[in-house]
């Protein structure tokens, strides 16, 4: 856990909205001509009907900043729990990735977060009620001198109670790959696969 490498899976949702219906023009109107009378003068022609008056444009947004925005910057952990454990692994310390992280805003309500120590983010997104979800990211971490490979996946969600304070959880899923997996197992006093759930709660930096 300590120090592992993470690289992300990034996953594109492409919306594709269908074709703009074509807007219904007023109508047209030459008016049906009037009857010829007999011999006499051809009858008027019907005026044309007017046609359907433009919707007004919308207004233009007067730019308001939303009504929730987290602050951009240093943010660092100031308190932390491992809520389960399945992997039964005594940590030295909580794996937060360091001391805090970094906080980019991107625009609407997306956010980027990087821990300390690393170069890659979560891309993450918050909603109406200051909750927030995350991109899933995957790492591994080579084992020197064995032929064993620990694969994750963190799943980073939380709440935002102010904009300065957020409460985050990081749901870690771990396993094993290679030949020699029994030996990490046996060393390290852990079970493959597990799961590990840790809570944390950060504050932006002064």
């Amino acid at each position: 856990m300590h120090g592992f490498s993470a690289s992300f899976v990034l996953v594109f949702l492409l919306a594709c909205s269908g074709s703009s219906p074509s807007n219904d023009t007023g109508s047209n109107g030459s008016g049906d001509s009037g009857d010829n009378g007999g011999t006499g003068n051809a009858g008027e022609s019907g005026e044309g009907g007017d046609g359907g008056e433009g919707g007004e444009g919308g207004e233009g947004g007067d730019g308001d900043p939303p009504a929730f925005e987290p602050m951009p910057g240093e943010w660092n952990f100031v308190d932390g729990s491992i809520l389960s454990d399945s992997c039964d692994y005594d940590y030295d310390s909580l794996p937060s990735g360091g001391d805090g992280f970094s906080l980019s805003l991107l625009g609407n309500q997306d956010f980027e977060i990087v821990l300390d120590g690393t170069t890659d983010g979560f891309q993450c997104a918050w909603d109406a009620g200051q909750g927030f979800q995350c991109t899933p990211v995957d790492g591994s971490e080579d084992i020197d001198d064995l032929d064993a490979v620990i694969v994750s996946q963190t799943l980073l969600s939380g709440l935002f109670s102010e904009a300065s304070a957020m409460n985050s959880t990081y749901n870690i899923a771990l396993d094993c790959q290679g030949d020699d997996c029994e030996w990490v197992e046996y060393f390290g006093d852990i079970d493959f696969p597990c799961v590990v759930e840790v809570e944390l709660m950060a504050e932006s930096a002064p």
